[in-house]
């Protein structure tokens, strides 16, 4: 899709009604009803994550990161740049710190342009709120060692090829293993909270691209 097109399109989408929870739960590895007992009393902590579009080889695209293998509940997964939520902070503002120093692009060369649906994350207690952003032309990653051992880009094609959607074996604990739904990017799994809201992303860019004359 043509750069203003997508722009354009994209912040049209965003301002009005969100797939929200139907496009979450096609990527969901808990039941409903399980997600609503383990949410049941408790008061979530806020975080952010940002999804950073630019234009680059004729295609729209954005980067994930792979976190490192630590004793912790997102080892070794498939991730959004982001964090969490710092005293005083607005969502945008963490979304934007968390992106800097995860993968080195800092706030002054992103344009904010909306967000998507919240997502809440029972096994860590988090409320994520997904932002959207735009870049202009491929950014210059810098991975912070300690948090980040890979990044690469997906681009828009791929995200809504219903090709990469699959089930996967993926670790839920130490001794535990599920079949998840999930999206398969060459051979990286992306599953859990990172799929439900690149599903609503890709909901988002399927809705934009039927809207097109």
């Amino acid at each position: 899709m043509e750069k203003e097109a997508f722009v354009e399109g994209l912040i049209e989408v965003l301002d009005g009604i969100l797939p929200g929870e139907s496009a979450h739960m096609e990527m969901d590895p808990i039941r409903p009803e399980q997600r609503s007992e383990m949410s049941l009393g408790k008061i979530p902590k806020q975080s952010a994550v940002l999804i950073l579009w630019h234009y680059h080889q004729d295609k729209w695209q954005f980067p994930l990161i792979q976190r490192p293998v630590y004793n912790g509940t997102h080892s070794g997964q498939i991730a959004l740049p982001g964090g969490k939520q710092e005293l005083e902070e607005t969502f945008q503002e963490t979304a934007l710190r968390e992106t800097h120093e995860e993968i080195g692009v800092t706030p002054d060369a992103i344009e904010v342009i909306g967000q998507l649906s919240d997502i809440y994350i029972p096994p860590s207690n988090f409320n994520i709120k997904p932002i959207i952003g735009i870049t202009e032309g491929k950014p210059l990653y810098q991975p912070d060692q300690r948090e980040v051992v890979d990044v690469f880009d997906i681009n828009e094609i791929d995200l809504i090829d219903d090709k990469n959607r699959k089930f996967a074996p993926v670790k839920v604990s130490q001794n535990m293993k599920i079949q998840a739904p999930c999206f398969d990017f060459d051979g990286r799994i992306v599953w859990g909270a990172t799929a439900m809201i690149l599903s609503e992303m890709a909901a988002v860019i399927k809705e934009m691209t039927n809207s097109q004359p």
